[in-house]
């Protein structure tokens, strides 16, 4: 495989580095989840919050294809202080 060895359970900026690695070997806007070959209860019991998001758009998560795309998880950046927490600014 050409990505972690946890696959999706890898942690999120791996995970959204695989993403966009895909995106830009496929040229395809998004990846898609596929959780159908999950029953609908138990996607229902372990997703409600997305289920309902999905849902809103139209979308089964136990049956459709979900677009996915990276988010950013990470702030990186900020103001510099010094070691008394004051800035410049």
């Amino acid at each position: 495989s050409d990505y972690h060895p946890d696959l999706e359970l890898a942690h999120r900026d791996i995970v959204s580095r695989a993403i966009t690695d895909r995106m830009l070997k496929t040229s395809h806007s998004c990846v898609y989840l596929d959780l159908t070959h999950l029953e609908k209860s138990l996607v229902k019991e372990r997703f409600p919050n997305i289920s309902k998001v999905c849902a809103s758009f139209g979308l089964d998560l136990s049956k459709d294809q979900i677009p996915v795309r990276p988010g950013a998880h990470y702030m990186i950046g900020g103001v510099k202080t010094d070691l008394h927490a004051q800035t410049s600014v």
